[in-house]
Formats: structure tokens, C-alpha cells, sequence
């Protein structure tokens, strides 16, 4: 299954590339705040782990749009992801349903 072409998160809108393994690092994901990239590894990386990853990065252009600061309490840090991530959720069926699909099939 491919990776959603872009993911938008709330004015900004991230391009989805597969990052290949020799070019990853050993890393599983990428995010560029400035350029809006996400890059993703999908060779020898289990389903789930994908799909973890995807969100993570996701989390990380939250955290970026969104404000959050280091200085943040606890409180104001989840009320601005949980924030970003329901506007993640409404402006992206299409992840919805990836994520659904994807995770359906991690064993």
C-alpha cells in the first residue's frame, strides 16, 4: 500500500516520500519542518512499525504548526496535539482510511 501522497496539518501541507534504506540511516522516518517533507522507510520494516512511524512524523509537524513549546505544562502540550491531530484527522480521509488498511493487515 502506498504512502499518502500529502498529509495536511493545519496550514501546512507535507509531501509522503518512501525513503530508501541506504539514504534512511537506519532511521525509520524523516520529517523537514521547513520544506513540509515526510520521508518514510517501508523496506524491511513491519506493518505496524509503518504506520507508528508515519504517525510519529505526523507528531512532529503537530508539535511545529502548532506551537508546542519545550516550556509547555503537560496539560497545554496534549491540548494542542490533540488539537493538531483531530485537524490531521478531518482534513485527511484518505490517512484515515491508509491507517485503518494498513493496520488491518500488521500482524
Amino acid at each position: 500500500m502506498k504512502l499518502p501522497a500529502k498529509i495536511k496539518v493545519g496550514y501546512a501541507a507535507y509531501s509522503c516520500e518512501v525513503w530508501l534504506g541506504n539514504k534512511a540511516r537506519g532511521n525509520l522516518g524523516e520529517t523537514d519542518l521547513v520544506k513540509h517533507t515526510m520521508r518514510i522507510r517501508l523496506e524491511d520494516v513491519a506493518l505496524a512499525e509503518i504506520a507508528n512511524t508515519l504517525l510519529h512524523e505526523i507528531f512532529h509537524a503537530i508539535y511545529s504548526v502548532f506551537h508546542v513549546k519545550n516550556s509547555d505544562l503537560e496539560e497545554e502540550v496534549v491540548a494542542k496535539m490533540s488539537t493538531g491531530f483531530q485537524c490531521v484527522l478531518q482534513d485527511n480521509p484518505a490517512l484515515v482510511k491508509w491507517l485503518v488498511e494498513y493496520l488491518k493487515r500488521a500482524p
